[in-house]
């Protein structure tokens, strides 16, 4: 019977559960596995990575590992089907199931569930329970027996009450969510995919082992970066911020606020001077650098987006002349040695790498709408606002709307 003081709590996270659903604790479903063996040989032991739910054996542990926690000697036995989550890390999702028989190590962080009957949707229950923030749980489980350390114990988590659709229909959002993860695997292999090539042609069209036929004849010449970049140092920010202002202002490691001055007027790189030292930025429009952060302006002779290539490509860090923060001092940029093309070639080379970073761009915009989408997605289907057919093809041709 649902308690109304329960039913209360539950639709702060969920609003109104339709009245063909079930509302049941997680105790209901699972029981903790309590399965141990010390027989490593045959049920190696893994170290685990939880990916969009689903376990990853990532890496068998070697011997020496088994024999520094040899006092342990037992380990818990997870089998194919079973949920494991990190009762640390839950509030980030750190839950899945799993398609693996292997063992984990009783004093690790995590708990081994079995499911007690087929009453639920692994997809469905996974997305469910990644919805959850860690203060859902202050809200939703009983007071006390919550939180050591930021640990969900399962004593606690089992009591966590959550909406529970027909079987069919858990079934067919289970579809939906492998649909939308399958998509956004797709796109997050392409951008990697992008950014790998993008990282070969750096190293090949900067240093001319790759050249364009019609500058081949063309030699190129070695130059110190101070016969290439005019570096000057940023300035404190604190009088000019205005949240409205119209510039932006730079920090070594990305925009930190606005302003209505200009430090600079020019196409710059803006170079870390302490702190974020490795990350070089192009800025094209008129900017404020603040005071840990170098900004340099090229020579007429030399392209701006080349040298910002060139200085990215460039393992910065290891110029680093600091013992605590990094910290790099104008000099020492300053006597970098650069392999220095023709202005025309320098631009040809900028053209084609700007081309990788559009489409990565363009990648890496669509992958976020993905993830927005599907976010939008499950907060209507886990509360029954968006409503699925179990026989609906494609996945949303036979969604209703609203409640019972």
């Amino acid at each position: 019977m649902r308690k109304s003081s329960q039913i209360q709590r539950l639709s702060k996270r969920f609003g109104s559960i339709p009245k063909s659903w079930n509302v049941v604790p997680i105790g209901d479903l699972f029981k903790e596995r309590q399965e141990t063996s010390n027989d490593t040989a045959r049920y190696p032991l893994y170290s685990l990575t939880i990916e969009s739910g689903i376990v990853s054996k990532t890496e068998r542990y070697d011997r020496t590992f088994l024999l520094r926690n040899k006092e342990e000697n037992k380990y818990k036995l997870a089998y194919p089907g079973d949920f494991v989550f990190n009762p640390m890390n839950l509030r980030f999702g750190a839950i899945a199931y799993s398609k693996y028989k292997f063992t984990v190590a009783v004093s690790a962080y995590y708990n081994v569930l079995k499911p007690v009957q087929d009453k639920f949707d692994a997809r469905y229950l996974i997305e469910l329970l990644k919805s959850y923030q860690m203060v859902d749980l202050y809200d939703v489980v009983a007071a006390g027996s919550l939180v050591e350390k930021r640990r969900v114990h399962w004593s606690a988590l089992c009591k966590l009450l959550i909406p529970l659709p027909p079987l069919s229909m858990q079934k067919k959002i289970g579809v939906i969510v492998d649909t939308w993860d399958k998509a956004i695997a797709l796109t997050e292999q392409l951008v990697a995919a992008k950014q790998k090539r993008k990282k070969a042609l750096m190293q090949q069209l900067l240093t001319g082992q790759r050249r364009f036929r019609e500058y081949n004849g063309d030699l190129w010449h070695k130059a110190k970066l101070k016969q290439l970049l005019n570096i000057q140092y940023g300035k404190s920010p604190k009088v000019i911020m205005n949240d409205n202002g119209r510039y932006l202002v730079y920090g070594t490691g990305g925009v930190v606020g606005r302003t209505n001055q200009t430090l600079c007027d020019e196409a710059a790189i803006v170079i870390g001077r302490k702190g974020t030292i490795n990350q070089p930025q192009l800025v094209l429009e008129p900017f404020w650098a603040i005071d840990t952060a170098f900004y340099g302006v090229p020579n007429e002779d030399v392209d701006v987006r080349w040298l910002y290539y060139v200085l990215s490509c460039i393992d910065l860090g290891r110029y680093n002349e600091a013992s605590g923060v990094p910290s790099l001092s104008r000099n020492t940029l300053y006597n970098i040695d650069i392999l220095v093309p023709g202005v025309e070639e320098q631009k040809r080379i900028a053209a084609v790498l700007q081309s990788c970073d559009a489409e990565i761009t363009l990648l890496t915009q669509k992958l976020a709408a993905l993830q927005r989408q599907k976010k939008g997605l499950m907060q209507q289907l886990l509360t029954g606002w968006v409503r699925v057919s179990p026989s609906a093809s494609p996945p949303l041709g036979g969604r209703q709307r609203g409640r019972d």
